[in-house]
């Protein structure tokens, strides 16, 4: 029995040493597989038998089997292979591939793959690698994990929503624009905007949603010491931006300035104000915000006028058209009548609601005591407040609408019988567009007619989003003229502000919202201040003429003064620019006729007809005037003689041969060296003489009374009444109506007038005016904010003279006003910290293609200040230069490779230069990798053994990374398999021995017998 059971110990060693050979083949077989894993063995003893022996029972083995034939997980060498698609993992796990017919998952190490006819990236088996998707923006993963099947070869285009451009703008540079985007012209092809009125451009070419590249060009100019303005613009054809075709200002996108710190160059402050065109000042309450308003522009001959205040409101059915709120100005009142014995001021709180229930006739009757005023009997009903203020000084009335009205009488002049009267008549909806109907309306359309010419509509508004009652919608019309200008036009200059000394400095056109033209500042030297010179807006306010005082002939009693021009009689008052306090006129009860009775003027304009019979002596005159009193008693012929009639002191004097009565001779200067005469009104003219004057000379002049010294061409015009013509051109400017007096002017009668234009503009009557002799500075707006007291500056290189020159200096101008830009609030940054402007270059219906562009110069919003990047644009000292310059967006491209990452990252090299990450490889780990089960073919298939597969991007959760372009070849050690086959097949011998010495003692146990 011992026998035999040696025999099958020393077969179980031959069997399993054989099959140890065979793991050491198939090691060996495989030294060069891709990713193969090597095997290893590993023996253990089998069961015992138990035997007797004399120590008891013990045991004696039965022989040997295979224990194990596991495979090492071993990182094997890396081998480069140049195809980028050959992939090795560096660390733990497994690429997936999966066979799409049998949806089954399989395991591998080896990573020879490549793009089949189909775009699948697969395995020499045809299996598809396993990854997931990237979002071709952020590179993020999307979805679950799935087949790597490359079915886009296209790059889709992308448009650009960002641009950045940092540069240097030379700190040494000059302004060559008082505002550079108003000279902008797309009509122009030869240059859109003069090289003469920026500093410095740049160009960069960003992308539509199609593909197409377009130039975006962005200038530069400097404002002052650390401000500069820039302006965004694209080719004027490449602009399909609906509201602004037909127009020279196609093309301009944005406008802004950018303030740099005065020490550091950095940057501190940006704005920027978005070119919106035909349509401006859009803002909207309720369901739709702007940005779901759409305007289309169906006919743009009938546009050719500003319109401001178009209001529209939605009663839950339809949209109506608001009417316009009271105009400040008083352009609602017609037909005003004032029957009131003094000068009238009246001013205007316009209310918040339209004017419907304002509507009518208007009359309000003085009756006289402590509450004169009453409302005529056919006035419309009055607001809540009625008549607020009710004195012989002040009539203040509240309409329907909330308006308040005004009149502000110079002296307690409601007595009784006076009256004042207008009428408000039906209001347009705009100004300018009195016939605009709505043709059209429901939740999310509105259709508008602007004139009644014919029945087709010219504006059309879609709105994104249902309205709901209540809804408003408020936006202006914008004429296609220089729809893009904001700035001063038409500037002239008199006096000591022409010859090129003034230099004109716009800093916030924004506050130009509307033209107004004719508008005048002049500087008094006399006074070193400015005063506003607009005698039109003072006329219709009542302000031109605030007062008229007479004196004389008590008979002659000419109140009430009738004069034109004032509010119920405007007249022509554009030639009374300037401001003069006590004109004095004088009436020449001989001649019938007023006269210039100003103060004796030290120039001597008053002086005509002089003749100095003085032989071969010369003369200096000088003239000393009475500022109190006027010239009209100085007026006459005069001629003094030496050794003349009566000689106050001999025969070495001066005498009086003809001159008014009053006149007298300085008896302390009277002699041949010199001669003073004082005039009757005060004035005293002085000759001193070069050398002793003779016997017989004489000295003739005419003393004519001459105008104010601001009016140098004036001329009263003879007549009953008084007509002056104060700039010497055309007719007469003011009138002043005596037709009304009891009787004729007696000797010595006078009227004392103020000429006071000092109003603000009529488009602006917030404005302040500011200055000295060497700045004049305007606030359009009064803000009065600090930094928006200098909306315009007129500087003067030479300050004007507040000491010789004594004639005012004058500045005429324009504004021209647009709504066409809208300023971004910095709240509407707070989320991307950048400016961002909207451009159109394909021209989708309702604004479908355009395109919202970030502006990026360096420098980040951060809800409080702007923080300026490590690469942000400065002003430095040295030439205006681009540092650098990008944008987003791309066009469409052609797959030209692929290139993978790392983190099994596969991204898409297209012919458009675009890198786009399309796919990301996977893999899989198990907790217990020697379970998996061998399914040939360098693949493995999971097992209850090995557990699930724990699928990761590569490098994270204990993965390994990808090593592109090169293989994981066989972890078999040929050293190590010929050592072990040696091992092996000594053991083998080995056993052999032993089958074959048991079968010797066999043959002697058989051989017992014999």
């Amino acid at each position: 029995m011992a026998l035999s059971s040696s025999l099958f110990t020393g077969t179980s060693g031959l069997i399993n040493m054989g099959n140890v050979m065979q793991v050491v083949s198939n090691n060996i077989a495989n030294s060069n597989t891709v990713g193969f894993k090597k095997g290893v063995s590993s023996f253990a003893d089998t069961l015992n038998q138990t035997v007797s022996t004399q120590s008891g029972v013990d045991q004696i083995g039965r022989g040997m089997s295979i224990g194990e034939v596991a495979q090492s997980f071993g990182q094997g060498s890396f081998e480069s292979t140049g195809n980028v698609t050959d992939l090795s993992i560096g660390g733990d796990g497994f690429f997936i591939v999966s066979d799409m017919d049998a949806e089954a998952s399989f395991y591998t190490r080896a990573g020879n793959f490549h793009f089949d006819e189909a775009g699948k990236l697969v395995n020499p088996n045809g299996y598809v690698v396993q990854g997931w998707e990237l979002d071709s923006e952020t590179g993020d993963d999307v979805g679950a994990i799935g087949n790597i099947i490359m079915d886009t070869f296209t790059s889709p285009p992308q448009q650009s929503t960002e641009i950045t451009a940092i540069t240097n703008l030379d700190a040494d540079a000059i302004s060559k624009s008082d505002v550079m985007a108003n000279y902008w012209d797309a009509t122009n092809e030869d240059a859109y905007v003069g090289g003469e009125r920026y500093e410095y451009q740049t160009v960069i070419k960003v992308y539509d949603s199609l593909g197409s590249a377009h130039d975006v060009s962005i200038y530069y100019d400097k404002k002052s010491g650390t401000e500069w303005e820039y302006m965004i613009a694209c080719e004027p054809g490449d602009d399909k931006r609906e509201l602004l075709q037909s127009t020279s200002a196609k093309g301009l996108l944005a406008k802004g300035t950018i303030t740099f710190s005065e020490s550091s160059g950095d940057i501190i402050d940006i704005t920027m104000n978005e070119l919106t065109g035909r349509i401006g000042n859009l803002s909207s309450s309720g369901v739709n915000d702007d940005e779901d308003i759409h305007f289309t522009i169906e006919d743009t001959e009938t546009m050719k006028e500003d319109g401001y205040g178009f209001e529209l409101k939605f009663d839950g059915t339809e949209w109506s058209l608001s009417h316009l709120l009271f105009d400040e100005n008083g352009g609602n009142i017609e037909n005003q009548v004032l029957d009131i014995s003094t000068t009238t001021r009246r001013t205007i709180t316009p209310g918040t609601d339209g004017i419907y229930n304002d509507l009518g006739d208007y009359s309000f009757i003085s009756a006289g005591g402590a509450a004169p005023w009453s409302a005529g009997a056919s006035t419309p009903a009055l607001g809540p407040s009625g008549i607020i203020t009710n004195t012989a000084n002040v009539l203040e009335f509240e309409l329907a609408s909330g308006t308040v009205i005004r009149y502000d009488f110079d002296a307690a002049g409601a007595v009784a019988n006076d009256a004042l009267s207008f009428t408000l008549d039906a209001p347009t909806a705009v100004k300018n567009y009195p016939d605009a109907t709505i043709s059209y309306s429901d939740g999310e359309n509105i259709y508008i007619r602007l004139n009644n010419d014919d029945q087709e509509d010219d504006v059309k508004i879609a709105l994104d989003k249902p309205s709901d009652t209540g809804d408003v919608v408020l936006f202006d019309i914008n004429a296609e003229k220089d729809i893009h200008v904001q700035g001063i036009d038409g500037s002239n200059f008199v006096g000591e502000t022409k010859n090129g000394n003034t230099t004109i400095e716009v800093n916030d056109p924004s506050v130009m919202t509307i033209d107004d033209e004719g508008i005048n500042i002049v500087w008094y030297p006399e006074e070193k201040l400015w005063r506003w010179g607009n005698p039109d807006v003072a006329a219709q306010e009542g302000n031109l003429i605030p007062e008229i005082t007479y004196s004389g002939d008590a008979a002659f009693s000419p109140s009430p003064f009738v004069i034109t021009p004032s509010p119920a009689n405007p007249g022509d008052p554009s030639a009374m620019t300037k401001y003069v306090k006590d004109l004095q006129l004088a009436y020449d009860n001989v001649n019938g006729t007023w006269d210039w009775n100003m103060p004796f003027k030290s120039t001597g304009e008053d002086i005509v007809d002089e003749d100095l019979n003085l032989g071969v002596v010369d003369a200096q005159r000088t003239i000393t005037p009475d500022a109190t009193n006027g010239v009209f008693q100085d007026a006459g012929d005069y001629v003094i003689t030496f050794d003349g009639p009566a000689p106050a002191g001999g025969g070495t004097n001066w005498g009086l041969t003809a001159a008014p009565a009053g006149t007298t001779i300085n008896a302390a200067a009277n002699n041949a060296d010199v001669l003073e005469i004082t005039l009757v009104s005060g004035t005293v003219i002085r000759y001193d003489f070069d050398s002793s004057v003779s016997h017989n000379d004489s000295i003739t002049f005419t003393v004519d009374p001459s105008p104010p010294t601001v009016y140098p061409d004036a001329a009263i015009t003879a007549g009953t009444n008084v007509n002056i013509n104060f700039d010497g051109n055309g007719g007469d400017d003011l009138t002043i109506d005596l037709s009304g007096a009891a009787a004729a002017p007696g000797a010595g009668s006078t009227l004392i007038l103020t000429v006071d234009p000092d109003s603000p503009p009529e488009e602006y009557q917030e404005a302040t005016l500011t200055g000295d002799q060497k700045k004049a500075m305007i606030d359009l707006d009064g803000s009065g904010n600090e930094d928006d007291t200098d909306d315009i500056i007129f500087s003067f290189t030479k300050p004007l003279d507040i000491t010789g020159f004594k004639d005012v200096s004058l500045i005429e101008f324009d504004i021209s006003g647009s709504t066409a830009w809208k300023p971004i609030a910095k709240d509407d940054i707070r989320d991307t910290g950048y400016f961002s402007f909207t451009a159109d270059f394909l021209g989708g219906d309702n604004g479908s293609t355009e395109n919202n562009i970030k502006f990026d110069i360096g420098a980040k919003f951060d809800g409080a200040n702007f923080q300026n990047d490590s690469m942000s644009t400065t002003q430095y000292a040295k030439a205006s230069t681009t540092v650098f310059q990008t944008a987003d967006g791309y066009a469409a491209g052609d797959l030209e490779g692929v290139d993978i990452a790392t983190d099994g990252t596969i991204t898409g090299i297209y012919s458009n230069g675009e890198l786009i990450p399309l796919f990301r490889v996977g893999l899989a780990k198990f907790l217990n990798n020697n379970g998996l089960y061998n399914a040939g073919g360098n693949l493995f298939r999971e097992t209850r053994d090995s557990g699930d597969a724990i699928t990761n991007r590569p490098g994270q959760n204990g993965l390994g990374t990808l090593s592109p372009s090169s293989l994981e070849m066989s972890n078999v050690d040929i050293s190590e398999e010929f050592v072990k086959m040696i091992t092996t097949q000594r053991g083998f011998q080995a056993n052999s021995k032993t089958v074959t010495t048991v079968d010797d003692m066999m043959n002697t146990v058989i051989g017992m017998k014999r």
